[in-house]
């Protein structure tokens, strides 16, 4: 059976999308913003930076729904 290595960093990318997903979906649901669903999430080699995905279901309110997240920032880095 051959070995499938498993990095740090994809286990704490996959990790990131799960808490990252709540943190949204708490924060839509708060906010009465549009649905929005996490894609995926890639965080740096030195793990000090990780970039987010996010999709918006309405497209319609795509803008929107990432100004409110942007604002949000900052405290979805301080609840991770």
């Amino acid at each position: 059976m051959p070995q499938r290595s498993f990095h740090r960093t994809d286990r704490l990318n996959a990790e990131l999308r799960r808490e990252v997903g709540v943190l949204v979906h708490a924060a839509v649901r708060d906010n009465a913003l549009p649905q929005a669903s996490v894609v995926d999430v890639d965080a740096s080699r030195e793990l000090d930076v990780a970039t987010v995905w996010v999709t918006a279901l309405q497209p319609e309110r795509a803008v929107e729904l990432m100004k409110a997240l942007k604002g949000l920032a900052k405290e979805f880095r301080h609840q991770l």
